[in-house]
C-alpha cells in the first residue's frame, strides 16, 4: 500500500540503464510568426560531462512523460505535435523521432514504460472508453489491451531495475 516503490520505479524509468543520462521535461523557446513562446520539450542530462541537451524540437507540440529504453539509447515519450497525445520514440541525440501510434480520434495515449528486454512498451489509453493499460511492440505494432475490468487503469511502470534512481541532490 506504500507509494514509494511506484515512485522509485517511475523515477528510475527516466534514467538510462547505466544511469549516465537522465531524461526530463523543461520549457524550451519556440518562435512562431515572430512570437516567442515557451513549450515543454524533452532534455537529457549527461552526468559524465555534466551538461544538458534539448532532445525534442517540435513545431509547437509539447513533449512529456519520458521513459528510457533499458537496452538502447532511445526514449519513449508523449507528444501532441500531431494533434493528439500520442506515444513517440526518439534517440538520445534527438535524431530518429518516430510516432508509434497515430489515430484520427481524440484518444489519449500516455505514460509509456519499456519492458525489461526493450521489445515492448506499456502505456495507458482511453481508446476503449475508459482509461486502460495497453501494450505494443517497440515499433508500434501488435497493440493490445491488458485491462479487462471496465474500471479506469492508468500510469503503468514496467519494473526493470532493482537499483534506486541516481540521487540528484548531490548526496
Amino acid at each position: 500500500t506504500d507509494r514509494w516503490p511506484y515512485d522509485q520505479a517511475l523515477e528510475r524509468d527516466r534514467f538510462s540503464a547505466d544511469q549516465r543520462f537522465r531524461a526530463f521535461v523543461k520549457d524550451a523557446v519556440h518562435w512562431e510568426e515572430g512570437t516567442r513562446e515557451m513549450i515543454p520539450a524533452l532534455y537529457s542530462f549527461d552526468f559524465f560531462y555534466e551538461m544538458e541537451e534539448q532532445i525534442t524540437h517540435f513545431g509547437g507540440g509539447i513533449a512529456y512523460d519520458p521513459a528510457w529504453s533499458p537496452t538502447a539509447g532511445q526514449i519513449a515519450f508523449v507528444s501532441n505535435d500531431s494533434g493528439n497525445d500520442e506515444i513517440w520514440v526518439i534517440n538520445r541525440d534527438g535524431s530518429g523521432a518516430l510516432q508509434l501510434i497515430r489515430d484520427e480520434y481524440n484518444w489519449w495515449d500516455k505514460h509509456p514504460s519499456w519492458s525489461l528486454e526493450g521489445s515492448k512498451i506499456v502505456f495507458w489509453s482511453n481508446r476503449a472508453g475508459n482509461r486502460g493499460i495497453w501494450v505494443m511492440d517497440a515499433d508500434g505494432s501488435n497493440l493490445y489491451s491488458l485491462s479487462r475490468t471496465g474500471f479506469n487503469d492508468w500510469d503503468p511502470v514496467w519494473i526493470k531495475y532493482t537499483d534506486p534512481p541516481r540521487r540528484l541532490d548531490g548526496e
